[in-house]
């Protein structure tokens, strides 16, 4: 099995991959956290460092990026700091964020962690603060070009409803002559499994 995970792995290296997806910048916050707050019976966090990340399909494309996969990014984010963040990462990923689109009806889905260090070295999430707002755009972005595969990674945050699937399937198919049955491009889903 490990085998053929490698020969698939190493297959992968230079095919263009169209990801659409949720979009989201994952934030965390470490610090020491010794002693509890006079004004209600939770922990103080002192903080000690900051660090942010790509999440949703974000993380995805990263993956994809990483195992040598051109990856083109399609997602909404809001028309903030956060946003420009986001695709920021994604671009020193080597991502082509052209599909991502900035909206000025919804924030940037933000995931802030706040993570505590007892005694400097045993990390326990605290918290977790959420930014988001589950809403359907009805902008579309721009047509990829020619891709080895179509993937959809929705995380349940507004982006793929209703008949966007088949839009999707649709647009994609506009991209480029229809192929034979037998050498058409896979098109897969990964639906999320719970509400996060």
């Amino acid at each position: 099995m490990s085998t053929d995970l490698t020969a698939i792995v190493k297959q992968a290296r230079g095919h263009r991959v169209l990801l659409v997806g949720d979009l989201i910048l994952d934030r965390y916050v470490y610090g020491d956290a010794e002693r509890i707050s006079p004004e209600a019976p939770v922990p103080v966090l002192r903080v000690v460092e900051r660090t942010e990340a790509v999440g949703g399909s974000g993380n995805v494309a990263a993956c994809l990026q990483a195992l040598g996969v051109e990856t083109v990014v399609c997602g909404l984010v809001g028309d903030d700091a956060p946003g420009r963040r986001l695709k920021q990462l994604l671009t020193e990923f080597g991502a082509d964020v052209s599909g991502v689109l900035a909206v000025d009806d919804r924030p940037t889905t933000t995931k802030t962690r706040l993570v505590g260090l007892a005694q400097h070295r045993h990390r326990q999430q605290l918290m977790r603060v959420d930014e988001s707002r589950s809403r359907r755009s009805g902008q579309t972005g721009p047509q990829a070009s020619a891709v080895s595969c179509s993937t959809l990674s929705p995380g349940r945050r507004g982006l793929h409803r209703g008949t966007m699937r088949t839009d999707h399937r649709r647009a994609g198919r506009r991209t480029r002559p229809a192929p034979p049955a037998s050498t058409a491009s896979p098109y897969s889903v990964d639906p999320g499994r719970i509400s996060d």
